[in-house]
């Protein structure tokens, strides 16, 4: 049985740019981290050495953040006890190999 909830699933299919960063956190030379970094200059999303927040207005940046809302509310991500890093969860794994 998988591990994906329907809501899970609704979540990351409805959002591309939620696939999109949990395909890359989710390669190999990923290590399954996504970095989320908030400065002067504005929001940073990384996965696999990959700036994702490429249009630094505030829907660009709306837009990546709720990527990574949704991802963590679906429990594909989890935080770690390090500000603004995530890890892939094993149900992110799953839906990843989905995608």
């Amino acid at each position: 049985m998988s591990r994906l909830s329907e809501k899970a699933q609704r979540l990351v299919i409805a959002s591309e740019k939620a696939r999109t960063l949990l395909s890359e956190a989710c390669k190999p030379t990923a290590d399954g981290v996504i970095l989320r970094n908030r400065t002067k200059a504005g929001l940073s999303i990384r996965a696999n050495n990959i700036e994702f927040v490429t249009v630094h207005n505030a829907e660009s940046q709306a837009s990546w953040q709720a990527a990574v809302n949704d991802l963590c509310e679906a429990g594909l991500i989890d935080p770690t006890d390090h500000s603004g890093v995530f890890e892939v969860t094993a149900a992110g794994y799953d839906m990843a190999e989905k995608l």
